[in-house]
């Protein structure tokens, strides 16, 4: 009897995407969200700070 040699990942169901390529611009684009964060936080404790 002949073994069946398939792959373990088509036996899982593993389909490979784009998603799977690269995760730079994520990295980016939560590290400007997060400095956005940051600024308008320090801007607005500021403005408090001046106001008392």
């Amino acid at each position: 009897m002949a073994k069946n040699n398939t792959n373990l990942e088509t036996k899982k169901g593993y389909v490979p995407t784009e998603s799977d390529s690269s995760l730079k611009g994520t990295l980016i684009f939560t590290m400007l969200v997060g400095l956005f964060i940051v600024g308008s936080w320090s801007a607005i404790f500021y403005l408090f700070l001046n106001r008392m």
